[in-house]
């Protein structure tokens, strides 16, 4: 099936520059930028860190994004290519706000998603990703432990190389879209010319 399921912040959406400004301009020290969790990266409690998260995923700034890196230019070609694209997000569960990320993203890419899901500010995303269990359609992620649950339910993750994440043997890591695309692109050849010759077919290990 063509069909690509995808996170936001940080694949889509550049949420980490404008987060941090956001801080900035708060009085708040960014400490360590290669840390996930930005309680470790501006050294401060748990709880206070997912206020503040919290805040920021609820303004308006947070609705007004810009696409991250090449993310704009090659994930639309997926698009005209026939490529289903669905959206799967950890934020607010507000209508309002979603429609306010939905907007963001059709700012961005144009009107190509399939749907945008929103799970919350909290939580992962196995139980959403379950809808698609074991299609094996390609889930685009920057976090390792999003991305070992779309593996669990029979995914095909891709990861998006960030300092945070750790080494994860049984996962494709990449540097940009333009390496998504042609992975993408690549791999269904295969898939179409093995289904030509009658032949079983089955994701190459990368």
């Amino acid at each position: 099936m063509k069909h690509i399921l995808t996170d936001v912040d940080g694949v889509l959406l550049n949420w980490v520059d404008p987060f941090h400004a956001w801080m900035e301009d708060r009085g708040y020290d960014l400490q360590d930028s290669n840390h996930y969790y930005m309680s470790s990266a501006y050294n401060i409690p748990v709880k206070q860190a997912m206020c503040l998260l919290e805040e920021f995923c609820t303004s308006d700034a947070a609705c007004n994004l810009k696409a991250y890196a090449d993310a704009a230019v090659w994930l639309p070609r997926l698009a005209e290519k026939g490529w289903m694209i669905t959206a799967i997000t950890s934020f607010s569960t507000d209508p309002y706000l979603q429609r306010g990320r939905r907007n963001n993203l059709i700012r961005e890419f144009g009107d190509i998603f399939t749907d945008v899901i929103c799970t919350g500010f909290t939580g992962g995303k196995e139980s959403y990703l379950k809808e698609w269990k074991n299609q094996r359609l390609w889930w685009i992620e920057d976090k390792a432990s999003n991305a070992r649950e779309g593996l669990n339910v029979g995914l095909k993750p891709i990861l998006l190389n960030r300092p945070w994440n750790k080494e994860e043997p049984n996962i494709p890591y990449v540097n940009n879209w333009y390496e998504i695309y042609s992975m993408i692109i690549k791999d269904n050849e295969e898939y179409v010319r093995n289904k030509l010759k009658g032949n079983p077919y089955e994701l190459r290990e990368k």
